[in-house]
């Protein structure tokens, strides 16, 4: 009823382009899984999940047993009655918790682009505007029902509007879709509104406009630059109440303030900068993936313990990845004391998934790496919620964010390091 509402009226109207059917719905896979499994026995969605679980298992509790801990029950018949299961850690549950994503997902793409198409079938399906977050069984179910990819997101550095390659590139590559990055937004802390720009940390917060100009000219110039990226919108017209939305949003997030007058700053870099939007982009070329391990010529750099992605030199020191996909990406830089890497991430996990609803070692992201030949591997692992740690006495972990999109950094000390300076590595 929704879509006939909406789309039916305007089937044939030539200034649309396409449809949103929603706006960031989450894909916070263990979520969803754990919605369902302690949803009520006769939710319709609970009865699929526990199909897939009888198909994977065989029908074997026992086998199933092993990846998750059963809750009131002590066979499948329980279960279905009311019983619900929580991940076991280190096992290969996880997989069961996607393939269970990847069938929701199924059911959500199909149904919004069959309704769509039957009210009109003239414009283009936009997708979701992912929440700066897809997990890969998403994606791989959406490339079969969407003619462009949405996301939102601001993944832009605050001191210098540089992007990570990984999300957007990954999100390319999985789906074979163009992209319109359907947010991205950037506050500033003087501001003509009186934005306190408080009610989250999750947003780039720079100090003055003409920091907030550069930064909206530079993550713009950057989209520019990729092929695949057919739009992006910037969030929003006007600033939000300075006494924050009904969610609290407080921001700073305006091409104008709250009392209609520009800001004269943001309005002329995004102006200009999209003059010269056509021509970047009919001169866009795809990044071509190396065959190989590339050599990289590793720039020196001086870090401070709170400098975090600010100071680097992130163009030259850059790492391009070897594998078909990734989701971090990787730079490197020479300091005084040896090496530092950094590495930008996606992870997320409900912690909640699991019996004592705390995310075990076990089950945090690893990150490894080795200098020279013969050397000894060295571990980092970090999660979600979780401060990183290391394996290794002589490198020392000197930035760690531990929200969504996580930046690690570890400097390791020239005494870890075999061989003479320029050298190689593997990660």
């Amino acid at each position: 009823r929704i879509v006939r509402e909406m789309t039916g009226p305007h089937k044939d109207d030539p200034n649309i382009i396409g449809w949103y059917p929603d706006n960031e719905l989450g894909w916070y896979i263990e979520t969803i899984f754990l919605t369902f499994i302690d949803a009520p026995a006769e939710n319709a969605t609970r009865k699929r999940l526990l199909q897939l679980l009888e198909e994977r298992y065989g029908a074997d509790f026992g086998a199933l047993s092993e990846d998750f801990a059963p809750v009131r029950a002590a066979n499948f018949a329980e279960l279905a009655a009311g019983g619900s299961l929580r991940l076991r850690p280190a096992s290969r549950g996880r997989e069961t918790v996607h393939a269970f994503g990847g069938i929701v997902a199924e059911r959500y793409y199909a149904l919004t682009r069959d309704t769509i198409r039957r009210y009109d079938p003239n414009h283009l399906v936009f997708g979701d505007r992912y929440a700066g977050y897809y997990p890969l069984c998403v994606a791989e179910v959406a490339k079969k029902y969407v003619d462009v990819v949405s996301t939102n997101g601001s993944f832009a550095d605050p001191s210098d509007g540089f992007m990570p390659r990984y999300y957007l590139d990954t999100l390319h590559r999985v789906t074979g879709r163009p992209i319109i990055l359907s947010e991205y937004y950037s506050a500033a802390m003087e501001n003509q509104s009186g934005n306190r720009n408080s009610s989250t940390n999750a947003f780039a917060v720079v100090k003055t406009q003409e920091q907030r100009a550069a930064l909206a000219k530079g993550t713009l110039t950057y989209l520019a630059s990729l092929p695949y990226v057919v739009g992006a919108h910037w969030f929003q017209y006007v600033d939000q109440p300075p006494a924050g939305r009904l969610d609290g949003e407080d921001f700073n997030f305006g091409l104008i303030d709250i009392y209609n007058k520009p800001y004269d700053l943001l309005a002329k870099a995004i102006t200009e900068t999209h003059e010269r939007v056509p021509e970047m982009h009919r001169n866009a070329r795809p990044d071509e993936k190396p065959a190989t391990a590339p050599e990289v010529r590793v720039p020196k750099a001086t870090l401070g313990a709170s400098d975090g992605l600010a100071g680097w030199a992130k163009r030259g020191a850059y790492i391009p990845y070897t594998s078909d996909i990734s989701f971090a990406d990787l730079y490197a830089c020479e300091t005084e004391d040896g090496i530092a890497l950094m590495l930008r991430a996606d992870d997320y996990m409900d912690a909640r998934i699991y019996e004592d609803k705390k995310l075990p070692a076990s089950d945090y992201m690893a990150w490894t790496f080795s200098f020279g030949e013969g050397a000894s591997p060295i571990t980092v692992r970090f999660a979600a919620g979780a401060r990183a740690t290391v394996d290794d006495e002589r490198v020392r972990l000197l930035h760690n964010d531990k929200g969504l999109r996580q930046v690690v950094i570890a400097v390791i000390s020239r005494s870890a390091i075999i061989g003479e300076m320029p050298l190689a590595f593997t990660c």
